[in-house]
């Protein structure tokens, strides 16, 4: 299996599961183009999407959902609620409903939502299974509860969402609501937030790699997130911290400009914080 990340944050999100000929797209928040690009890059082809995966319907996760899943005859899949709200005809794209906490194959992946806290029609994230090795995906959520850990748990890699500093949203630029949006339980998690879900988790069957994503540009930076995180994770007694990375929000088609994953590699790392800040 492979991991790539081609987009993470408030600019646009995609990533890609692969194994072997197959491919699964989670989200599709950036131009066709790029995804075309980037696809190219993992020497993937669109044609061997088996289908996209939404966690929900906001545009910087789902604008560009229907134009790629149009050009290429590749499914849509989320939950109902997920696909009714993306506001325009589907036609001729085939829209897969899969409700949250189901399981359902597609080609060679297991596929099971599970829900998230989000401001949004029926967000979820993903456990996507293959071959015995897993990944857990869940950005978008303000808060976390026993399902989210139980989702997370025991996964090779995970990627979970670590958006804003607490003591850096107050400072940020954004207005009074927006910031007040940001920290809700049904907002984005600050960092804090991520190193004790990550505690939690650590302590039911044990952590994998972990991908920071989702940082805000203006109320968190890279470094801030893994010293947060890992600082919290300490606090919670943890010892032995996963290995983690943080997401650049926006990947290159150039050599060492996409952050990718393999179970038998972990993560092919370029540099700490490879991408466009």
């Amino acid at each position: 299996m492979l991991v790539a990340s081609f987009a993470s944050g408030s600019t646009g999100n995609a990533l890609l599961v692969r194994a072997g000929d197959q491919a699964l797209l989670i989200d599709a928040g950036v131009p066709i183009r790029t995804l075309t690009n980037l696809l190219h890059a993992c020497d993937t082809t669109p044609q061997q999407v088996q289908a996209v995966l939404l966690t929900h319907e906001h545009a910087d996760h789902a604008q560009y959902a229907l134009a790629f899943a149009r050009r290429y005859n590749v499914p849509l899949v989320a939950p109902a609620a997920t696909l009714t709200a993306l506001g325009e005809s589907p036609d001729p794209v085939a829209l897969d409903p899969l409700p949250v906490g189901e399981y359902g194959a597609i080609g060679v992946f297991n596929v099971q939502s599970f829900r998230v806290a989000h401001d949004a029609a029926d967000p979820v994230g993903y456990r996507i299974q293959m071959a015995g090795v897993s990944v857990a995906i869940a950005v978008d959520l303000g808060s976390w509860n026993a399902e989210t850990v139980t989702a997370l748990a025991k996964a090779d890699l995970i990627v979970v969402e670590a958006n804003h500093a607490r003591e850096l949203l107050p400072l940020s630029p954004y207005p009074v609501v927006v910031r007040q949006r940001i920290s809700s339980p049904l907002g984005h998690l600050d960092n804090t937030q991520c190193g004790q879900l990550l505690a939690q988790v650590a302590t039911h069957g044990g952590i994998g790699d972990v991908w920071l994503a989702h940082i805000s540009r203006r109320a968190n930076t890279p470094q801030t997130a893994l010293n947060d995180v890992s600082q919290t994770l300490r606090q919670a007694g943890i010892q032995r911290l996963p290995r983690m990375q943080v997401l650049p929000p926006r990947a290159r088609p150039v050599p060492g400009g996409i952050i990718c994953w393999q179970p038998q590699e972990r993560w092919q790392q370029p540099g700490l914080f490879t991408g466009d800040w």
